[in-house]
């Protein structure tokens, strides 16, 4: 029997606490949109699938991580509007 690898992408937004009090509930929620949307395009490019969303954390499934994260780390700060969201947008697993 083959075996097959699997990866699996994590991302959240960091200090979203602090990112809720500081920027409100409706830019919070603007953020949060964002940033699935970054992921999702990200994961309709690589072939990757949407796992599940908690909150503002995202588990994918992704066939390799070599080109995703990279995607993920430029498409993330391209999408943000301000320094915070900028900093606040992070992937990881890999």
């Amino acid at each position: 029997m083959a075996s097959e690898l699997n990866v699996f992408l994590f991302t959240d937004l960091v200090g979203s606490t602090d990112l809720l009090s500081r920027l409100g509930q409706d830019a919070m929620e603007r953020l949060r949109k964002t940033h699935f949307a970054v992921v999702r395009a990200a994961l309709a490019s690589h072939h990757g699938g949407e796992v599940k969303t908690l909150g503002d954390a995202f588990m994918a499934h992704i066939p390799s991580c070599d080109k995703i994260t990279r995607h993920l780390s430029r498409h993330s700060h391209s999408a943000a509007t301000e320094p915070a969201q900028r900093r606040a947008l992070r992937s990881s697993a890999c």
